[in-house]
């Protein structure tokens, strides 16, 4: 299904890096920024826009000059910038962020490595908290609970096995009084 002009709109915002609610508001500039906000993350997740984007990074990563860096070059430069040893860094290396030459001498800047560690655990994902769920055969509260449970339903099947269930039947007007006695099943 062919995407509608404000759609392509706001997919191609989504692609230069813009986030789902500005792009929302470029595409329908009629909207409100709260409603911009759910309603771009809303359609951001919809299958078509996916699709759109998809196509889009794929014709990027195609063309040999692209502007457009994909995750693994991202990865690997900062991955560089992170195991370089500034002191054996040629001059003409890319990995250079300033040039300053003053009399004769030229000074250069490197990239801040504990930044670009950083940025690599953010796209790794490690930055997000990670939930380590306890093995539930180790965990002691776990353990006692499981027990009161078990205790539990075997009280229970004690209370509805038959033997339990026989209640002693008293009768109360006997046919004969006096030739009769009472006993815990009934008058004999």
């Amino acid at each position: 299904m062919q995407l509608t002009q404000r759609h392509r709109k706001f997919v191609n915002k989504l692609f230069s890096g813009a986030t789902a609610k500005d792009a929302y508001l470029h595409a329908f500039p009629d909207s409100k920024p709260i409603t911009a906000r759910s309603a771009g993350s809303r359609l951001r997740r919809s299958a078509r826009i996916q699709a759109a984007l998809a196509e889009l990074r794929q014709k990027a990563e195609a063309l040999p000059d692209a502007d457009f860096v994909n995750y693994v070059e991202a990865r690997k430069f900062l991955a560089r910038v992170i195991r370089a040893k500034v002191a054996t860094e040629p001059d003409t290396s890319d990995l250079w962020v300033g040039r300053k030459s003053t009399k004769g001498d030229t000074y250069l800047r490197f990239p801040d490595k504990l930044r670009a560690l950083v940025q690599d655990a953010k796209l790794g994902g490690y930055d997000r908290p990670q939930i380590n769920h306890p093995d539930p055969t180790q965990d002691s509260l776990i353990q006692l609970l499981r027990r009161i449970r078990l205790q539990n339903r075997a009280a229970l099947r004690e209370r509805e096995s038959p033997a339990a269930l026989s209640v002693p039947q008293i009768s109360l007007v006997p046919s004969s009084a006096s030739a009769r006695h009472l006993t815990p099943t009934g008058w004999r």
